[in-house]
């Protein structure tokens, strides 16, 4: 089973905010730090409102440099084609929930592909978030 872990994006703020599970972001009852560590908010002064957050889910996995990899995040990594396994080419990719699979995927918007992550560490980097 995965770890419950969740990131918080304040629409109109343009803040991303840390939290640790659903039951403290419903009930309000721990910090939340942003995620360039600018801001710490005390449990009192934050109320979690559906219209004006967005609830990231943490995937699970983790990518280079140990950085946890959230729904959201933009990657890239080196992808290597089965017919030509000495070739690579570096993917810049979108984590996204695929419903109908019931998973976690990459999209390539630029090529109109899904792929599978491999579960590797160290494979992905993240290099930012299509919230920021």
């Amino acid at each position: 089973m995965r770890e419950e872990k969740y990131r918080i994006f304040d629409k109109d703020q343009k803040i991303m905010y840390k939290a640790m599970n659903l039951y403290d972001i419903l009930s309000g009852d721990c910090e939340y730090e942003s995620i360039d560590g600018e801001y710490t908010l005390p449990h009192k002064d934050f109320i979690f409102y559906f219209n004006d957050h967005l609830l990231i889910n943490y995937i699970g996995l983790e990518g280079k440099n140990d950085v946890e990899i959230y729904e959201g995040d933009i990657i890239t990594f080196e992808a290597h084609l089965t017919c030509f396994p000495e070739s690579k080419n570096t993917l810049t990719c979108v984590v996204i929930w695929v419903k109908s699979d019931a998973r976690y995927m990459l999209s390539d918007h630029a090529n109109q592909q899904l792929y599978d992550f491999s579960f590797s560490k160290n494979v992905y980097e993240v290099i930012g978030t299509i919230y920021k």
